[in-house]
């Protein structure tokens, strides 16, 4: 009971001690504490690994009409127990938008406004995407009303990953023998983003690859951005041979991971296609995530 009256009675002190500036005011001019705490549950191990995968966050606050009100960087270290971060706001309506790892491979444009606000993954003149861009995560909650009689109360952001690392493997049937020359790339219309997190625009983008590595396989590894049914995402695999060119694959690389059954794009962000080769370097088997795909004709020229 004690332990309770103390509480009660510092909540009451803080909450004159920031009204007082406020007396001779109406209490939309002042600034009242409002309480985040930022999460990522939204994963394969549905458990909160915000933590283990969110180094940084670029926040958006917005009024009820849509224009920015505040906007700030937070380092992982300056949250406080329960990953939670304290913001200063008038009393009002408000809608909270945060990015996560996107520091040094996006840009933003249009943010004063919450409906043309975009988000764009760095890439060069000829649409590759940035080497320095590996995940990005997205978390929103809207009409979040702050007034000075919910201290206590946090406002949760619960953060999505809108990023898949999607690992190509080349194999041979034969493990000893030598690999062919080969070429991987995967292409997509998905590199800018509303703050809605819909899709915005036509552009394609091409990523450039994390990492490649060959011993007896050839792996090719990528950050890839949202993919979803029906998207426009590629996957291509080639053979080059001189002057002339052999494909294995070439079709939409999410119609490709969905033929594994119970796929869940939103949920899996780890993808492994592999390409086994026959003796003759012309027929592949395709797996996915250990799945062996069956009817894949429709990629294959």
């Amino acid at each position: 009971m004690v332990v309770q009256y103390i509480k009660k009675s510092v909540a009451l002190l803080l909450l004159v001690v920031f009204s007082t500036a406020c007396v001779q005011e109406e209490l939309g001019s002042c600034d009242f504490p409002h309480q985040l705490t930022f999460h990522y549950t939204h994963n394969v191990e549905s458990t909160d690994l915000f933590s283990e995968e969110i180094n940084h966050i670029n926040l958006f606050i917005y009024d009820k009409s849509g224009q920015l009100i505040k906007q700030e960087s937070i380092e992982k270290q300056q949250l406080t127990a329960g990953n939670s971060y304290q913001v200063m706001l008038p009393v009002g309506e408000y809608s909270f938008v945060a990015h996560g790892n996107v520091k040094d491979a996006f840009d933003y444009q249009g943010v004063e406004s919450l409906q043309s606000a975009v988000l764009s993954v760095h890439r060069d003149k000829q649409g590759g995407t940035s080497p320095a861009f590996k995940d990005m995560f997205y978390a929103v909650v809207n009409n979040v009303k702050h007034t000075i009689h919910k201290q206590e109360e946090a406002t949760c952001l619960f953060f999505q990953k809108n990023s898949n690392l999607v690992r190509v493997i080349i194999r041979h049937i034969n493990q000893v023998a030598a690999l062919p020359s080969a070429k991987c790339t995967i292409s997509a219309v998905n590199g800018d983003y509303k703050f809605d997190n819909t899709i915005f625009g036509t552009n394609r983008i091409h990523y450039t690859p994390l990492s490649q590595t060959k011993s007896n396989d050839l792996t090719t590894e990528f950050s890839v951005l949202k993919l979803w049914d029906g998207d426009n995402s590629n996957l291509n695999v080639t053979e080059l041979k001189g002057d002339s060119i052999h494909t294995w694959y070439n079709g939409n690389l999410s119609s490709l991971l969905l033929q594994k059954p119970g796929t869940d794009l939103d949920l899996e962000d780890t993808f492994e296609v592999i390409l086994n080769l026959d003796n003759s370097n012309t027929e592949v088997t395709i797996t996915v995530n250990d799945w062996e795909v069956v009817d894949h004709n429709s990629g294959l020229q």
